[in-house]
């Protein structure tokens, strides 16, 4: 059914209630009332809305409607995991500065600071140090490449020689 179709649809109940609300009592007795129990004003607004919802909400509309709770509780779920986090982060940060040197949080971050300044220091040494090992092993590489290039030529030219010894006319080398 289209749009305009479902307005129709809810617009009839609609009329359907007013004219309930509307007929006249005969004698100081609402006829309609006791002839029809659609006329009863709570039931009929609610049968008009479960009408008019069933008509107007359409498949698109409720799988938004559940995608929004979705993302609510999933937003939900992320926000206390983070303060989950931030409560096991406190207490880590906590079990660490008690653990430090020292009585007054200055202290302790007079410390923390000194042992962080001379990590970097070692750090920085400890690249250096593998600058130097990086720039001898490419300075022995250098070094140390004729000769390979030498050693492969030779043993190249020994292996030639043991083939061709290996096809002599005169020797016969079999297995076994």
């Amino acid at each position: 059914m289209n749009s305009s179709a479902n307005l129709e649809l809810a617009q009839k109940f609609k009329n359907q209630l007013n004219m309930c609300r509307s007929l006249p009592s005969i004698g100081g007795i609402a006829a309609a009332h006791e002839t029809y129990s659609y006329c009863d004003e709570e039931k009929a607004n609610a049968q008009i809305e479960r009408r008019v919802r069933m008509y107007l909400d359409t498949k698109s509309d409720r799988i938004f409607r559940y995608g929004q709770w979705v993302v609510l509780i999933l937003s939900v779920v992320f926000v206390s995991s983070i303060v989950v986090m931030m409560a096991f982060l406190a207490v880590r940060l906590e079990a660490a500065l008690s653990s430090v040197d020292g009585k007054d949080a200055t202290e302790k971050l007079n410390t923390i600071l000194t042992l962080s300044t001379q990590g970097a220091e070692n750090a920085r040494m400890a690249t250096q140090n593998v600058l130097h090992v990086t720039e001898y092993a490419r300075n022995t590489t250098v070094l140390g490449a004729p000769r390979l290039e030498r050693a492969m030529n030779e043993t190249s030219q020994l292996v030639e020689q043991l083939r061709s010894w290996s096809f002599h006319p005169s020797l016969s080398i079999a297995p076994g």
